[in-house]
């Protein structure tokens, strides 16, 4: 059996302990009773591989923050992209603690002065919230660029840089809301695993990431007949001496259509397993206890946390390669002459 008090989602592990009992002295899993190959699992995949992907997620993020900085804000997609980059930055950085905390209980290390539980539990608040910050402004992004698709003119007065901020702070003052209830409330830790608190947040993020799940799929199927009509009447290419201001406009347009799908895609893939373990968790509460949970949803909910490693950390490679702006500030980063 593994232990188990995992959020919703499983956005981040620090819930998964191998038959830990937290009392005053700290206890080394190597003397469990868990199977060899179990051990060789966690010591691979989630104490070296995670915290590794962790480094990596806060380092791209910081890159794409300065890269989105030094583009300005002025436009909306700039700003959402910025904003992304933020949660992606803040999820490593509070998995990466997250992951130290489920290492040092791997080891048998302990801190008088420290619980785990309250660690983890302060941790997964915190990822929880930096990937709700993360959900909402995918799927802004994917609702304002299929508008511009849709109905570019209007778009430009009505869902301004501004508004959508404000979109994406009322949806995660939502999460916050819960937070903060369960703080005052005395159950945040419990937040994950029973009582009244529990219920409304397995709720909440089920009908939540579903919706983000629906719009995001319906954005998707816009965009690929953007582009499949893009490439069906190509403009002139800007170098060829004939291109008018409009073609260029047009060829920075079609980029940008391909580089928001490409961001959707990986945020598909990598979440595919979101509702599947929110639905396991919310008809199947025993999961949520740490005697009741078995090795394949172990198994599971750690395949979750690596993929969702992988897309916080994967963007800046769709933003280098597709962009030829954040390439050129990007390459000032590291090269001088660049």
């Amino acid at each position: 059996m593994i232990s188990s008090n995992e959020s919703l989602f499983g956005e981040n592990d620090s819930y998964y302990r191998v038959n830990i009992s937290y009392t005053s002295s700290c206890v080394n899993t190597e003397n469990s009773g868990v199977s060899d190959e179990m051990r060789y699992f966690i010591l691979v995949f989630r104490i070296c591989l995670c915290p590794l992907m962790s480094v990596w997620s806060i380092v791209t993020g910081i890159v794409n923050i300065i890269v989105f900085s030094k583009l300005g804000l002025g436009e909306g997609l700039n700003q959402n992209f910025l904003i992304l980059s933020v949660a992606d930055a803040l999820q490593g950085l509070f998995n990466l603690g997250s992951q130290l905390c489920y290492a040092f209980n791997w080891f048998g290390l302990c801190f008088e002065s420290i619980s785990f539980t309250t660690l983890y539990t302060l941790f997964g608040v915190a990822v929880n919230f930096s990937v709700t910050l993360s959900n909402t402004t995918t799927t802004v992004i994917a609702v304002v660029r299929c508008c511009c698709v849709t109905m570019p003119f209007a778009v430009r007065k009505t869902l301004t840089a501004r508004r959508q901020l404000v979109a994406i702070c009322c949806s995660c003052s939502g999460t916050l809301a819960i937070f903060i209830y369960a703080l005052a409330s005395g159950s945040l830790n419990n937040m994950f695993r029973s009582g009244t608190v529990s219920m409304v947040w397995d709720g909440a993020r089920v009908s939540e990431n579903s919706a983000y799940f629906i719009i995001i799929f319906i954005s998707m199927i816009i965009l690929v007949r953007a582009v499949k009509n893009s490439k069906r009447f190509p403009p002139r290419e800007v170098n060829s001496g004939l291109s008018t201001a409009s073609d260029n406009r047009n060829v920075r347009d079609a980029r940008i259509l391909r580089g928001v799908f490409l961001v959707l895609a990986i945020f598909t893939t990598c979440n595919v397993l979101i509702i599947p373990i929110a639905i396991l968790r919310l008809f199947m509460p025993e999961l949520r206890h740490a005697s009741k949970t078995k090795n394949e949803f172990f198994y599971l909910m750690t395949i979750k946390i690596i993929f969702s490693e992988i897309n916080t950390s994967i963007n800046i490679f769709v933003y280098y390669f597709n962009d030829g702006r954040f390439r050129k500030v990007a390459k000032k980063l590291f090269y001088k002459n660049g």
